[in-house]
C-alpha cells in the first residue's frame, strides 16, 4: 500500500499546478531497500528503482546507505517548486541518484488548501 502511495505522490507531483501534461508516463517499481555499495547499481539494478516511506513522513529514492542525503520539502500546487523540478529532475537523476551517490527525499509541504487535498489523495488515507 506504501509503494502505491508513493507511486501517487510522485505523479501528483510530476503534474500538480501544470497545464501540460507529461510527456511521457514513468513506470515506478517500488522496491525494498537493501544495504549494498554506496555507487553503482546492484545486480543490474538502478538506484532508482529503491524506493521506501521514511520515518518523517517523506518518501526517499535512491541508495538509503549514500553519504550525500539530499531532502526537499516542496508544495504538490507550487508552479515554483514544479520549474524546479523541470529544470533539475533528469540532471539529479542520472548523475547522483542512478549512480547511487544522493539518496533523494521529498518531503510535502502544505502551502493551502488544494495541497491538503492532493497531499491526502497522493497518500492514500483515504
Amino acid at each position: 500500500m506504501r509503494g502505491l502511495a508513493f507511486g501517487a505522490m510522485l505523479v501528483l507531483a510530476a503534474t500538480a499546478a501544470c497545464d501540460k501534461k507529461p510527456d511521457t508516463p514513468a513506470a515506478t517499481t517500488v522496491a525494498a531497500a537493501t544495504p549494498a555499495a554506496s555507487t553503482g547499481a546492484v545486480a543490474g539494478k538502478s538506484w532508482l528503482e529503491e524506493m521506501a516511506a521514511t520515518p518523517e513522513g517523506g518518501f526517499r529514492l535512491g541508495n538509503p546507505d549514500a553519504k550525500v542525503k539530499l531532502v526537499e520539502y516542496a508544495s504538490l500546487t507550487c508552479p515554483h517548486c514544479r520549474d524546479f523540478k523541470d529544470e533539475s529532475d533528469a540532471e539529479l537523476r542520472a548523475k547522483y541518484l542512478a549512480t547511487g551517490k544522493v539518496s533523494y527525499e521529498y518531503r510535502n509541504m502544505l502551502l493551502n488548501t488544494p495541497d491538503m487535498a492532493a497531499s491526502i489523495l497522493a497518500s492514500g488515507t483515504l
